[in-house]
C-alpha cells in the first residue's frame, strides 16, 4: 500500500501485496517508484493517483530490495535484488522477466542490495553506488556498461570496498551526489564518508569517519546532507539512546536535532527505519528544507535547518 501523508489528501493506493522495501521519487515529481518482495517493480503516477506501470521481476530474483530513478536519464529505473545484482529498466519498454532488463550489474557477494545511489562524476557521467551487508561497490559510468542480454552476466564494479562489519545503510547528499555515507554495525556504530569523485583515480577510501552509539538490529537508513553554510551533517537511529543522533562531520561532534513531539512514537521496539532530508528545489536559496523519520507505524516530518552548530 502506497499512502499519501498529506493530511489534505489522505490517499491510499494498493500497489504491492507485501511490504514496500524502497521508494524513489522521479526528478519531475510526477511519479513514485516502489519495490517489494511480491516480485514487482511499480511506478505510480502522483497526478493520476494510480499505478502507471508494473514490471514483473525475473524468476529467481523476485525479491526487490532497493530502487531508484536516474537524474540524467528520465526513462531509467534501477532495481537491486537479493542475489547481489542490480538491473536497469527503461519504463518505455515494460517487459517482464529477464527480457525487460536493459543493463545488468553484479556485486562481488550474492547478498541483498539493500541500498543504491546514482551520482555525477567530474566527467559529467552518471555513476552507480550499491551496498550489501559486506561492502560498497561502485561503477563510474553506467552508460559504459554493455546492454544486457537474456541470462547475461552483469558488469562487475569498477571498485569495491569490503566491510569488516555488517553494512546496513548507504545514503548520499542531495546537493552533492558524489558524497555518500556508509553505516556499519560495528561497536560503536561507524559512519564512513566517501567522495566518489576519487573513483576515477582508481582508489576509494573513507575521507572521514564518525562513530558512536549502538547500531539498530534492523535495517535502518541513515541520512547525509549539507546545511545552508555548507556544513555536512550525518543522522542515524541510535538503539541505545532510542533516538536519532546527528553529527557535524567537520568536527565529528554530535549536534542537537529536532525534538520529538508527544505524538511521535519511537523506542527500541519501534526504531526509526528510514531518515530522509530534502532541500526545496535542491538549493538553499529557497530557505526551506524538511527532515523526515519513519518507523513501522509513523512518519514524522520536521522543518530543517541550523543543526550543524
Amino acid at each position: 500500500m502506497l499512502s499519501s501523508q498529506d493530511p489534505t489528501l489522505g490517499i491510499r493506493l494498493p500497489v504491492h501485496s507485501s511490504d514496500v522495501r524502497d521508494i524513489s521519487i522521479h526528478p519531475s515529481e510526477k511519479f513514485v517508484l516502489t519495490v517489494a518482495f511480491d516480485g514487482k517493480l511499480a511506478m505510480t503516477s502522483l497526478q493520476d493517483k494510480k499505478v502507471a506501470l508494473q514490471i514483473v521481476l525475473p524468476p529467481g530474483r523476485r525479491q526487490g530490495w532497493s530502487c531508484t530513478f536516474s537524474e540524467s536519464d528520465p526513462y531509467a529505473m534501477y532495481c537491486g535484488f537479493q542475489d547481489g545484482s542490480v538491473a536497469k529498466y527503461d519504463y518505455r519498454k515494460p517487459t517482464a522477466g529477464e527480457q525487460g532488463i536493459v543493463k545488468s550489474f553484479s556485486l562481488p557477494q550474492r547478498q541483498p542490495v539493500h541500498s543504491m545511489k546514482l551520482f555525477k562524476t567530474p566527467e559529467g557521467t552518471e555513476g552507480l553506488a550499491a551496498a550489501t551487508f559486506r561492502g560498497l561497490s561502485v561503477w563510474r559510468d553506467v552508460a559504459d556498461v554493455a546492454n544486457a542480454g537474456n541470462g547475461s552476466v552483469g558488469a562487475p564494479p569498477f571498485l569495491h570496498v569490503p566491510s569488516d562489519q555488517a553494512c546496513f545503510s548507504l545514503a548520499s547528499n542531495q546537493l552533492h551526489s558524489h558524497q555518500v555515507v556508509v553505516s556499519s554495525r560495528s561497536t560503536p556504530m561507524k559512519h564512513s564518508l566517501f567522495d566518489l569523485r576519487t573513483v576515477g583515480l582508481g582508489r576509494l577510501s573513507p575521507r572521514m569517519e564518525v562513530t558512536g552509539h549502538k547500531a539498530p538490529s534492523v535495517l535502518s537508513r541513515s541520512a547525509m546532507w549539507s546545511e545552508a553554510d555548507g556544513t555536512s551533517v550525518v543522522a542515524s537511529w541510535s538503539h541505545d539512546v532510542e533516538g536519532v543522533t546527528m553529527w557535524n562531520v567537520a568536527t565529528q561532534h554530535e549536534v542537537s536535532g529536532p525534538k520529538p513531539t508527544f505524538l511521535s512514537v519511537t523506542s527500541a521496539a519501534m526504531p526509526v527505519v528510514d531518515i530522509q532530508h530534502v532541500v526545496a528545489q535542491s538549493s538553499w536559496s529557497s530557505a526551506a528544507a524538511l527532515l523526515g523519520t519513519m518507523t513501522a507505524r509513523q512518519l514524522c516530518v520536521y522543518g530543517s535547518g541550523g543543526w550543524a552548530a
